[in-house]
């Protein structure tokens, strides 16, 4: 699109296009998960790594993040033109999403892993993976009242949710 006006010393017309070479958008989000967004980057500082906006800024064309909750719950990226598509925004929504997700329920360890000293079973954890199926021998599943994980000893034909052991820092 060309606007044009009038050159006031030579009286011909000087024509303009105008495009966008970036965009700024605004992603609104629930108290709630601005709240972790927060938390996450407090964390992100005490143990020296990226916090969000960090990360955000590293993606090819992304940049000028911004949340600081005065105007609302909300985090504020802008993207250059030529980033500006859908490989773009599926990387933002996925570091979001990872940003917002409350974190994962922690359970304990109902057998002793193979090699593991007893003193050093106190800083292992189980988090559910999420997929239900029949445990594989010495897969890792949740069980029981009151939730614990369980290493199974042979294929289980029943269906639990399968874990994973995590290590807790400290």
């Amino acid at each position: 699109m060309g606007l044009g006006r009038k050159n006031p010393r030579r009286g011909d017309r000087i024509t303009m296009k105008i495009e966008a070479f970036k965009t700024s958008y605004c992603i609104g989000l629930t108290v709630e998960e601005f709240v972790r967004i927060l938390d996450g980057d407090k964390k992100a500082f005490e143990d020296d790594e990226k916090d969000l906006s960090q990360k955000l800024d590293a993606l090819d064309g992304v940049y000028d993040t911004d949340y600081n909750g005065h105007f609302g719950p909300n985090v504020f990226v802008t993207i250059d033109k030529e980033n500006d598509n859908m490989d773009t925004w599926s990387k933002i929504k996925e570091l979001v999403k990872e940003a917002t997700s409350p974190p994962p329920t922690l359970y304990p360890l109902g057998d002793r892993p193979p090699g593991i000293r007893l003193r050093d079973l106190r800083n292992l954890k189980a988090v559910s993976t999420g997929v239900k199926r029949c445990p594989l021998k010495g897969e890792w599943f949740l069980s029981g009242a009151v939730i614990h994980a369980y290493r199974a000893p042979n294929d289980l034909p029943n269906e639990y949710l399968i874990a994973e052991i995590i290590t807790l820092k400290g």
